[in-house]
This record gives C-alpha cells, structure tokens and sequence, in this order.
C-alpha cells in the first residue's frame, strides 16, 4: 500500500525533469503564460510611477528596477524550460513565485523611498529564495547537474540575504546595496559558467541551449509589454477626457506606434532561433532585456504625453523619440544574432537592419528639432513605418518562396 501511496505521490508531485530529458520541441503551456502575465502588473506601475516625473533620477531608479524584474522573469522562465513539469509541484512553486511578484508590484512604485524600500526588499529576497531553492533541488535529483545548480543556487541565496540585509538599513545604504546586487545577478548567468570544467560539456550544451519554446516566451513577454503601451494610452486619454482633434490625432498616432513596433519585431525576430554558440545566445537574451525596456520607456513617454504634457519641454520630446529609437538600434543588433536558415532571403534582413537604422537617423533630427508633442509621435509613426515596410516586403519574399 505505501509504495501504491508513493506511486500516486510522485505522479502529481514529481521531482524536478532532469536536464537530459529537456524536449526539443514543446508549447508553452497557460501556467507559462499565466506567469507572465504577473510581470505585467509590475511594469505598469513602474510605467505609471515614471510618467508624469520625468527626470535623470527615476529614470536610473525605473532601468534599475525593470532590470531586476527582468532577472526574476529570465530565471524562472528558464526553470521551467529546463525543469519544469505538468505536475502540481510546478503549479505550487510557479504560484509562490508568482505571490512574492504580486508583493513586489505593491512595493515596486515606492522602492526607492523610504516608504516602500524595505518592502521591496523583502518580497524581491523572497522570491530569490524560491529560486535558490529550486535551483539547489535540481541538483539533488540530477547529480550531473550539481556543479552548475549548485553554485548558482548559492549565488542566488548570497543575492537574498543582500536584499534582506538592505532592509534594516538607511535608505541610501540600501540602494547601494540594490546596485551592487543588480550588476552581479545581471551577469550571473555568464559568472556561473566559470564552473564549467565541472561538468559534462554535453550537459553544458544542454543548459545553454535556446528552443523554440524559450523563443515563444520571449515573444509573448514582448506581446505582453507591448499591450501594456495601449492600456497607458487608454489610461492616459481616460484621464484627460479632451477628445479635440489634435488630441484624436495624438491618440491615433501613439496606437500606431505601437502597432508598428509590433509588426516590426514579429516580422523581422520573431520564432526565429539564435545563432547556437555563447557568444550569440547572451548577446540574443540580453538584447531583449533593452528590447522589452525600451518598450516600457515606450509607454513612459506615450503616457506622459498624452495624460500629463499641456505644454511640451524638450524632455518630454527625447522620451517619446529616444525608446524608440533604441527599440529600432535594438531590433538591427538582434537581426545580427538569428539564424537565417534560407540564404536567399539573407539580403532583405541586411536591408531591414539598414532601414531601422536610417529611421533611427530621423528620429534623432525630430528630438532635436524640439516639434510640438502631436507632431513628434505623427513623425514617429512615419519613420517606423519605414522598417516596417521592409519587413512586409520580406514577409512577401517568404510566402513566395513557400509556394
């Protein structure tokens, strides 16, 4: 009977999927996306606390804090990838993190004062807690796996204790702290890998590999944040409740912002796998750390202009027309790390990267020509339209080719 219980047990809580059994090819499942979504309810109030205040100051407190987010999505979407099962093991831990995400979004828009620092700290340690355990258990049923889980776990639980620490000190002192956390997590991925020698290179292989599946996620964060962009543009217009022409415009534009930022990533990068070697797997996932930022700040500066700016200040102007171009700078860089499989359409992503830069250009001159805030989004919308062209033409090229 106790070996039926411990059968039964172990087919609804089993023990983390060894690395070796990682499947090639698989969907991403609702708990996936479900878990994600918790990300969003972060972003949102880091876009709302930032629109409204722009300056130098929670402009670097708004990068800081997306990037820790971003840390926390990296590192349990990619537990899940290589270690997750349908079970209710995976729901439970996936729903603790997802617990500690909802604390974080509470906290996340009074992190840097002394109102909310300490519950930031606390939910954001919590988290890197489940983590740290997660990672360490892989190890404990994989013993391949240990010399790569093993350190990393400790590293994550180094990380905890720094923010637990920060907690019970001043405000400034914990914001040092938080720096210092965010630079060494932001490269502990690459850090861990020093421990390499370790381990099987198979298994290394393994580890670092990017599927199909982890292209998804990264598509549907991207689809995420970018629907994020059109609840600050309705937010934003609720709230002025202004709808003269100019205002319609303005409105008009900034959803065709980012529908073009849409139609350019998903045509050009998206479902497409990177170049399978270190160096263009980082630069590929880093990459779209600034991608999904810059789509953020996207909606900072959409946000502000249409809820906040009556009168517009050259700020306001950079904060529309500098993500953007960031996101165009971002999308050429990325275009460098995916595997183009058919070469015959190799020159038209040469001649799209080309296209975003040269928009990236223009985009540069309107900042600078201090236009009014309607015609600074009119004049983005015109100049995105540009790689976007070049992608429909490429997309015309692939179906073409398919017949």
């Amino acid at each position: 009977m106790s070996k039926l219980l411990q059968r039964t047990f172990r087919l609804w809580w089993q023990k983390a999927r060894p690395i070796s059994d990682v499947p090639e090819e698989r969907t991403v499942s609702f708990l996936e996306l479900f878990y994600d979504l918790a990300y969003v309810v972060i972003i949102i109030q880091l876009t709302h606390t930032l629109a409204g205040h722009l300056d130098l100051s929670t402009t670097l407190e708004y990068i800081g804090l997306y990037a820790m987010v971003w840390f926390a999505w990296i590192n349990g979407t990619f537990y899940h990838e290589l270690h997750g099962n349908n079970d209710i093991r995976s729901r439970a831990f996936t729903f603790a993190q997802m617990f500690m995400l909802v604390w974080m979004a509470i906290f996340v828009d009074t992190a840097f004062s002394a109102e909310g620092y300490q519950g930031f700290a606390y939910a954001y340690g919590s988290f890197l807690i489940i983590l740290s355990y997660l990672w360490w258990r892989t190890g404990v049923h994989d013993p391949a796996h240990r010399p790569l889980s093993t350190p990393y776990a400790l590293a994550f639980v180094g990380a905890a204790a720094a923010f637990f620490i920060s907690a019970q000190t001043s405000l400034e002192t914990a914001q040092t702290v938080w720096l210092g956390a965010i630079a060494f997590i932001l490269t502990l991925p690459i850090i861990m890998f020093r421990f390499r020698n370790r381990a099987d290179q198979k298994h290394i292989e393994q580890a670092q590999r990017i599927r199909h599946s982890l292209v998804e996620r990264f598509g549907l964060l991207t689809i995420i944040i970018l629907g994020e962009n059109l609840i600050s543009i309705v937010s934003g217009a609720s709230y002025r409740g202004d709808f003269s022409l100019g205002f319609v415009s303005l409105i008009s534009a900034s959803i065709l912002v980012v529908f073009f930022m849409w139609w350019i990533y998903f045509d050009l990068v998206s479902e497409r796998l990177p170049i399978q070697d270190q160096l263009h797997r980082w630069s590929w996932m880093y990459l779209h750390l600034l991608l999904t930022m810059s789509i953020g700040l996207v909606a900072v500066g959409l946000l502000n202009a249409i809820e906040y700016v009556k009168e517009p200040q050259i700020i306001d102007t950079w904060f529309i027309v500098g993500p953007i171009a960031a996101f165009l700078v971002i999308i050429a860089a990325l275009l460098q790390t995916v595997q183009i499989t058919n070469k015959e359409a190799a020159p038209s992503y040469v001649v799209a990267a080309r296209t975003a830069l040269l928009s990236v250009v223009g985009l540069l001159v309107v900042g600078a020509v201090e236009l009014s805030t309607l015609k600074t989004v009119v004049a983005s919308t015109i100049l995105l339209a540009l790689p976007v062209a070049a992608g429909i033409l490429l997309w015309i090229k692939r179906q073409d080719q398919k017949k």
